[in-house]
């Protein structure tokens, strides 16, 4: 028999009214104590405070306190009360929480709020370390300048699992530590004597994080190498904007080989990459570049305006591009944050002197991530989670090829490896051989990225006959584009431009005028077969000529440090290997290598410090 329950429905609604409506998720507030700046690096205890909303929290909701995941605060732990990190909750009616589960990795303690949920109104505290003698517990908060580290608070308000961020959560702000050494940058590394130059100074701490309240004189001086050790004095500054200096005047008229020194009391000196000053420093302009790195807004540091801001006049880059991940870390890269980020790079970009390239990471987490390039101003974010685009083949439809090029990282191992089954010849020109990852050359390369695979490194692409040209890259995190984060490796791109702006830019890149390093601004030059890195060298005979021909090989190359070891690679081995005989610092060669149709050759270079640069290959036809 089919019974009706519309009576007793019915009779329910009448006498008891309503069922509850569910609490949103997201929903109440949160406060952090104390709320003050801190120094970077300062050890302390926080508590969190989540306050209830009007509909309060039912026994069966979820609270999640994210603390910061990015980069060195202290990991939670809820076992060792007397341990660092340790984390507790309690709420202010004294009734007892829930379940109180912690995920040191991934930064975030997760609590219930009780038999008796939270009623609209009441608090629950995480503590987040304890100052008190008797349960003694710091946390030492992250080394890295940020004006918002926020701490998110999630909340599953009716407890199906899925969980909303609470609005306006709690940030603290985190100030440089006063300076300890001024960083000098000199521009250009190739210029003509009594040419104009720059040099850029900037105060960091101990973390080089900029110290905006530096407020002494620094004096400016030449010294040049190789030359009785005078100094010539160049100018008193006084700090500008953000505690920054910046001086334009002219090369020395001898030329030489300079740099500059700056120096302020009480501060570490500091001393410039060199500047090799001569009658013929080439037709193209040399300029540097860290075009890979990301901010806050996914799962980096800082603002899009603090990433330009540091690589424009702390660095002292010629251009940097900020490339946060499409869908990564905290936050998608909405369309209001992508047109943010190009609002933020058009005030930066300044042709002529610095230049901000837009770009974005396509963080596809099965055939490897990709940053995504464009000539001028950025195209739509194509994003790996969008089901249209989760392939590279289908990302590259999407690409205009005369405004947009793409450019593979970490190649060869963790996070993700590249998949070479696929490759696009036009869209993708360049690989990133080396960044803070590691370097993805090959296998067993010195400071090779961590879980490197055959098949996935940069000589396995060359081998499959990919004409790939080489940048280094920072990609960054810590809000420090163009700085190496110690004891990581690190990267760097020089490039070959016509013109600084981001056009130059855009097609230096495109045509592989291009090379790497991973992170001083070694100069490279290198020619096969009278063309230069990046261009085919043809050794005529007919299309059938397999044998090969001796091919006169040039190379040039200007260390910040003595140059211990040059290698000629051809086809992923070295065929020629020595050490400068005679300068060191700055030196030339010229020898011929038996090369064929379908080889590819590359300098390498590793200097005393054991840095390192890589020219782009030249292929032969």
């Amino acid at each position: 028999m089919q019974r009706s329950w519309a009576p007793l429905v019915a009779l329910c609604l009448a006498t008891c009214g309503e069922p509850p409506s569910p609490v949103p998720d997201g929903s109440g507030s949160a406060t952090i104590e104390p709320a003050d700046d801190l120094l970077v690096g300062s050890v302390g205890a926080w508590k969190i405070h989540y306050e209830a909303g009007e509909e309060g929290l039912p026994d069966n909701a979820g609270l999640v306190f994210h603390l910061p995941l990015y980069w060195h605060w202290t990991r939670p732990q809820s076992t060792h009360p007397n341990q660092p990190g340790h984390v507790r909750a309690e709420r202010s009616s004294g009734r007892p929480v829930g379940d109180l589960g912690v995920n040191p990795a991934m930064m975030y303690v997760a609590v219930s709020p009780g038999s008796d949920g939270l009623a609209p109104g009441e608090t629950l505290t995480l503590h987040y370390g304890s100052s008190d003698p008797d349960r003694f517990s710091p946390v030492k908060a992250d080394p890295f300048a940020e004006d918002a580290q926020v701490f998110r608070v999630t909340v599953d308000g009716d407890g199906d699992g899925v969980y909303g961020d609470i609005d306006d959560p709690p940030s603290l702000r985190l100030l440089p530590r006063p300076a300890l050494r001024l960083l000098a940058t000199l521009t250009p590394s190739l210029a003509t004597p009594g040419s104009e130059t720059v040099v850029r100074i900037a105060p960091l701490d101990g973390s080089d994080n900029l110290d905006e309240s530096f407020d002494r004189e620094v004096d400016l001086l030449w010294i040049r190498e190789g030359a009785p050790p005078d100094t010539i004095p160049i100018a008193s500054l006084h700090p500008a904007a953000r505690g920054t200096m910046r001086w334009t005047g002219r090369v020395p008229p001898e030329p030489g080989r300079y740099r500059v020194l700056a120096r302020a009391d009480g501060l570490e000196d500091g001393l410039s990459d060199p500047l090799t000053s001569r009658p013929n420093p080439g037709r193209r302009r040399l300029i540097w570049a860290d075009l890979h790195g990301h901010s806050g807004l996914t799962d980096g540091t800082g603002s899009a305006d603090d990433y330009h801001f540091y690589a424009k006049h702390v660095a002292g880059l010629d251009a940097a591009s900020l490339t946060d991940h499409d869908q990564h870390g905290l936050f998608p890269l909405s369309a209001e944050a992508w047109e943010q980020q190009q609002v933020v790079a058009r005030a930066y970009n300044e042709p002529g002197f610095y230049v901000a390239m837009m770009g974005y990471e396509y963080t596809n987490w099965v055939s490897g991530h990709r940053n995504v390039y464009f000539r001028d101003e950025g195209g739509p974010v194509f994003a790996w989670s969008d089901s249209l685009y989760d392939t590279p083949p289908e990302l590259h439809a999407a690409l205009e090829a005369d405004r947009a090029l793409t450019i593979p990282h970490h190649t060869a191992g963790q996070p993700i490896p590249i998949d070479w089954s696929y490759h696009d010849p036009i869209l993708e020109p360049v690989v990133e051989i080396t960044s803070v990852h590691g370097v993805s050359e090959y296998v067993g390369a010195p400071g090779a990225v961590r879980g490197a695979k055959e098949g996935h490194t940069v000589i396995d692409a060359l081998d499959r006959g990919y004409r790939l040209a080489f940048i280094g890259s920072g990609d960054g995190h810590v809000g420090h584009p163009g700085r190496r984060l110690s004891p990581f490796p690190w990267g760097m791109a020089g490039l070959w431009v016509d013109e600084l702006t981001r056009e130059g830019v855009f097609d230096a890149l495109k045509r592989r005028s291009v090379f790497a390093t991973t992170g001083p601004r070694i100069v490279v030059r290198f020619s096969v077969g009278g063309v230069p890195m990046g261009s085919v060298a043809g050794i005529g005979g007919d299309a059938s000529d397999t044998l090969a021909v001796p091919l006169p090989v040039l190379g040039e190359v200007l260390g910040t440090e003595p140059i211990e070891l040059i290698e000629i690679v051809r086809n992923g081995e070295p065929v020629a290997r020595f050490a400068p005989d005679e300068d060191a610092l700055a030196p030339r060669f010229s020898l011929e290598i038996e090369s064929a149709p379908g080889d590819y050759l590359y300098l390498r270079v590793t200097q005393s410090d054991q840095a390192m640069a890589w020219s782009s290959p030249v292929w032969v036809e």
